[in-house]
């Protein structure tokens, strides 16, 4: 059993599992501010006017916190992917979570007993948790996590959800 939290285990899976929906967010803020000249930066001049510059406002927003948490992330989780890669809990984190199969399903491909399966994710969520401590994503002392917003607001998708296998 992992020494996490119950809900900042669910929490790290959620990320997990929306991976490539961070990417997507990140890839459409950064468009939608680079496309956005409409808003410039005004700053107060007192009797003279304002003074505006856009390139600075485009700097503020694409330095936003929301976009600074969400690229966090996809750091924690390369990190991760690339500590793992080319064993088998490299290749259950691509199947479990970005592929989204079966249990059953993996451990058969893997060649591993259920056991063998959860040690190995725990492992994983744990390492994620602490690399996510160094990036300052998690507070293991006051048990808090910072989620990017839009994965508090909108559910896309429930977490361990299994994509049907096609035989």
């Amino acid at each position: 059993m992992s020494m996490l939290d119950s809900n900042i285990y669910r929490a790290i899976e959620k990320i997990l599992y929306h991976y490539f929906d961070i990417k997507h967010e990140i890839k459409a803020k950064e468009e939608e501010i680079m496309n956005c000249q409409k808003y410039g930066f005004k700053i107060d001049l007192g009797n003279a006017g304002y003074y505006s510059d856009p390139t600075a406002t485009m700097a503020i927003k694409l330095c936003s916190k929301e976009l600074e948490i969400m690229r966090k992330w996809i750091q924690v989780i390369d990190a991760a992917k690339e500590k793992f890669k080319g064993t088998g809990k490299g290749r259950l984190l691509e199947m479990r979570y970005f592929e989204e199969l079966a249990t059953d399903y993996i451990c058969q491909k893997l060649f591993i007993e259920r056991r063998t399966f959860y040690h190995w994710r725990d492992d994983i969520v744990v390492y994620i948790a602490s690399l996510a401590v160094k990036y300052e994503l998690y507070d293991p002392e006051k048990e808090r996590i910072k989620i990017p917003a839009f994965l508090n607001t909108k559910s896309l998708k429930k977490c361990g959800t299994n994509k049907a296998i096609k035989s």
